[in-house]
């Protein structure tokens, strides 16, 4: 009977026997293929799969390949504490101490992740890897200029470039980080979020519609990697455009995907104060503050609300904590320096007041707060012509309402200083009679210079108009320049009819152009609606006083009487609601003179003996018949004043009268008689010949410092890539497979004893002999099917086929 010999198994007639020598033949070993292949499925990202094959590999036969490998794919699964575990054990490896110390920084500690990869070892391709982590984790602790030099040591690659790009940003070499960024348009892994970074870019260029552009291109795209930075990019166009409304949207989106994000927050706080919402923008530019990573742009945001809410104290240290931070020369930083000055001016420090408006000034052309404020600061300091200057200036460059058509949206309450309300005139009163314009002095009507792109963002408002030009006429007043603030009241009250100010101005003007009945109609108006203010009662006293003296001269002593009684009345009530305003003595000290109380009127000027109510006692004592006294008084006030003009003529008309010989030995003072108009209202009414000085009373308005806050337009710090991973994945060798033994036919020698004596069956082919082993590498050879196999009538039965 033939007997076949396959795969270690006899088959015969009596069934199979094993072939003590295949047993011997080694099982392959299946770990190598496995670790092969999980290195294969953790370069192509497959982490999961990978890790599941390593971990069969090691139940199978453990070994510190198996355990490497293993700890580089639970890396990138971001299983750091496993990792972590498993190559402090195995530190032998050539990279194991750079991947420990990039797991370092992977788990928060940074500083010290940074020192051990500068000690790590790294060879081959890997060496870069290293020099790019380097500049990474550096970048990460804001060390930018350690990351720009680790860079420019020969580190290559798009991480690398892309790094050299966001370094620029931060530096502010914006056109320099557009070019780079524009080349990585195309890279593979960070092509796709680069609109984002070329919008920034295009931020730090101010080219707000361009980078909107850019931003808006990345949002309408499937990628979201870096979706909350393009919100966030957005919003600041929008801002740098003036669109406050739809900036406000962006930068809340902002906020609610980076709630920890310092410029979202201080962002949207911008845009709130923008709006001139002061009360929300303090809240985020508090929250933005809360940060660690708070920059002085908070800071300078919070500066402003405050001194808009009136919190002045506040707002000198907010601003006192950055003053070093700001640059002369960058245009964002003009709404501090405005501020900043503000803020000097209601100090009293008008040297500082006077260097920070100036420089906000030439930031912003366009903008009429900065000159309002330098008008102010010149005013407190009595230089009233430059004062007058700068006023003109900012009203050239404040647009009206009606100049622009467009509907203004609408801001909110807005807060302005509650303090220094009252800019109430120094003791420098006698604005006229008394200081008179130098020769020649004239205000002309101011052309606007053509300012080239620069335009006050937003009209201002009648009621603001309004103010300023109140103040100018009563800086033409300060001027003795009457004529000219006629028509700038008149000015003031068609933009609000209702300025106190500038109706004040406007019966003050009058009386001066001796229209008394028209100045007496309009304070008896004011104060009969209920306006019961000091400097009224006093002006309309004094209006009373021209008005008693020119029915003197129309002999009409009675009604003159109860003028006089009438204007008595008026400066006692006045200095009854303002104890303050002393100098109202002296116009009360002329009343009683007038009505020939000298004692009591001699009382009053006492109360307050300014330089006008010397000259006033000279003239008391001239018309008393006291000549000595008088020229005592009078020399005394010129003293006090040489340019007064009024002093010097009350001097010339004395001399004339009593010491003839004085004025021979003084001729200049001859000039000073000519100098002093006719027709003028005081000269006009003289009842002896001498000018007695009335004071009038006058408020400046308190200036809004009207125009668009506009911060600096802040981009995002870009956020550095993920460090790049150090992949040094270890193959093992796979042992060649040995070639099976081929069947061959049973000789008698071959056969085991139980088959050797078994009887031939007749009918069987004799089996062919098996051919030579092949040469060439080995093929696995297949089990042959059988002949006419016969499956079991089981479905699914385990049962072998039969072989007939």
């Amino acid at each position: 009977m033939g007997v076949v010999r396959f795969l270690g198994v006899t088959v015969g007639l009596l069934g199979l026997v094993v072939d003590p020598a295949w047993a011997q033949f080694p099982k392959k070993d299946l770990v190598p293929g496995l670790n092969n292949t999980a290195v294969q499925y953790a370069a192509s990202n497959r982490n999961a799969p990978a890790l599941g094959l390593l971990n069969r590999a090691t139940t199978l036969r453990p070994s510190d390949t198996l355990a490497y490998n293993r700890a580089l794919v639970l890396i990138h699964l971001k299983k750091f504490e496993e990792a972590a575990a498993v190559l402090t054990k195995h530190r032998a490896f050539a990279h194991a101490a750079l991947n420990l110390a990039l797991l370092q920084c992977r788990t928060g500690q940074p500083e010290a992740g940074l020192k051990a990869i500068q000690q790590a070892s790294a060879t081959g391709e890997w060496a870069n890897a290293k020099q790019v982590n380097t500049a990474l984790v550096q970048y990460g602790l804001g060390q930018y200029g350690p990351a720009q030099q680790t860079l420019d040591a020969g580190a290559t690659g798009a991480t690398a470039q892309l790094m050299r790009a966001d370094l620029a940003l931060i530096q502010g070499e914006y056109a320099g980080a557009l070019n780079q960024y524009n080349e990585l348009l195309s890279d593979e892994t960070y092509g796709p979020i680069m609109p984002v970074r070329i919008g920034n870019a295009l931020l730090g260029l101010h080219e707000f519609d361009r980078a909107e552009e850019q931003f808006s291109r990345y949002l309408q795209g499937g990628n979201r990697v870096a979706f909350a930075q393009a919100r966030l990019g957005l919003a600041n166009a929008l801002y740098g455009q003036g669109n406050y409304d739809r900036a406000a949207a962006e930068y809340r989106t902002a906020v609610q995907l980076m709630p920890y994000s310092e410029v979202a927050r201080t962002g949207l706080g911008n845009a709130y104060a923008s709006k001139r919402d002061y009360r929300n923008a303090r809240t985020h530019y508090e929250a933005a503050l809360k940060q660690q990573s708070a920059t002085p742009n908070a800071m300078l945001g919070l500066g402003v609300v405050a001194f808009r809410q009136g919190k002045f104290e506040e707002a000198a240290q907010l601003f006192g904590a950055i003053s070093t931070m700001l640059e002369a020369t960058n245009p964002d930083h003009a709404d501090a320096f405005l501020h900043q000055g503000l803020m000097a001016l209601t100090q009293s420090r008008y040297d500082t007041a006077q260097q920070a408006l100036q420089l906000a000034a030439r930031l912003r052309p366009g903008d009429p707060s900065a000159y309002s404020g330098l008008s102010e600061v010149y005013r407190k300091q009595e230089q009233f012509g430059r004062s007058l200057d700068a006023l003109q200036e900012a009203l050239a460059k404040s647009p009206d309402e009606s100049d622009k058509p467009q509907k203004q949206t609408k801001t909110g309450q807005r807060h302005w200083p509650t303090a220094n309300q009252n800019h109430w005139p120094t003791a420098n009163q006698n604005h006229w009679p008394g200081d008179t314009p130098p020769p020649g002095r004239r205000v002309k009507e101011r052309v606007p210079e053509k300012q080239p792109d620069v335009v006050a963002a937003h009209p201002i408002s009648d009621k603001t108009k309004a103010r300023m030009l109140a103040n100018q006429g009563s800086l033409l007043m300060k001027m003795n320049l009457m004529d000219q603030a006629y028509p700038v009241f008149r000015e003031a009250i068609k933009h609000d009819p209702s300025n106190l100010n500038a109706l004040n101005g406007l019966a003050v003007s009058l009386l001066e152009m001796d229209k008394l009945d028209k100045a007496n109609a309009i304070y008896d108006s004011l104060i009969s609606h209920g306006n019961h203010r000091a400097f009224l009662h006093n002006n309309r006293g004094i209006v009373r006083a021209y008005m008693a003296m020119q029915y003197e001269k129309r002999n009409q002593p009675e009604r003159a009487r109860q003028l006089y009684e009438g204007a008595k009345a008026d400066y006692e009530r006045a200095q009854k609601l303002d104890t303050s305003r002393r100098f109202y003595q002296n116009n009360l000290g002329n009343i009683l003179k007038n009505l020939g109380k000298y004692t009591e009127a001699i009382k009053s000027y006492e109360g307050y003996l300014s330089k006008s109510a010397i000259n006033n006692l000279g003239v008391l004592y001239a018309a008393s018949g006291k000549p000595d006294f008088s020229r005592y008084y009078l020399n005394l006030a010129s003293k006090l004043d040489s340019s007064n003009q009024i002093f010097r003529y009350n001097q010339v008309k004395l001399y004339r009268r009593s010491f003839a010989d004085s004025l021979t030995a003084n001729p200049g003072l001859l000039a000073a008689e000519r100098r002093v108009p006719a027709n003028s209202i005081s000269a006009k009414y003289s009842r002896d010949g001498f000018v007695n000085i009335y004071l009038y009373d006058y408020d400046f308005d308190a200036y809004d410092y009207p125009g668009d806050h506009r911060f600096p337009v802040q981009p995002d710090i870009p956020r550095a890539p993920d460090l790049l991973p150090v992949d040094d994945f270890v193959t093992m060798p796979e042992p060649t497979p040995k070639p099976a033994p081929a069947p061959v036919l049973a000789s008698a020698a071959t056969k085991p004893a139980a088959l050797a004596t078994a009887p031939a069956r007749v009918g069987v082919a004799p089996v062919a002999p098996a051919s030579a082993a092949p040469t060439g590498p080995h093929k696995r050879a297949r089990m042959p099917k059988p002949a006419n196999a016969r499956r079991s009538g089981r479905w699914g039965s385990t049962k072998c086929p039969v072989v007939r």
